[in-house]
């Protein structure tokens, strides 16, 4: 990812940014290849709020949403997460109206 050495921005604390950068590797590693043939976006799998990107959830990109817990299926119209408890969310992949991509946000001169 093109964060993968910047600092933290100021919504997530270092140890949530950390679990960012993690959850976007392992997803890139496990799925990159699945969600760029079903024709996944930078705003599906890193689409964030430019004002609130940890808040909004209306807006997010599936890698922000998974939160240290795996996803386990992945196709054109959604991703599934299962979380620790067993509990699985299926994200529907939808337009981000108002999202930008998680790299627009760290500063140029923080991208390395």
């Amino acid at each position: 990812m093109r964060v993968a050495h910047a600092s933290p921005l100021p919504a997530y604390s270092p140890r949530e940014w950390q679990r960012l950068l993690e959850d976007g590797t392992r997803f890139l590693e496990q799925w990159g290849v699945a969600a760029a043939r079903f024709g996944w976006t930078a705003l599906d799998l890193v689409g964030v709020h430019p004002r609130a990107p940890a808040a909004r959830y209306d807006v997010m990109g599936i890698i922000p949403l998974i939160g240290g817990d795996r996803v386990v299926a992945i196709d054109t119209k959604s991703a599934t997460i299962r979380r620790v408890s067993g509990a699985e969310l299926v994200w529907p992949r939808r337009a981000q109206l108002g999202a930008v991509p998680l790299w627009d946000l760290v500063p140029p001169n923080d991208r390395r």
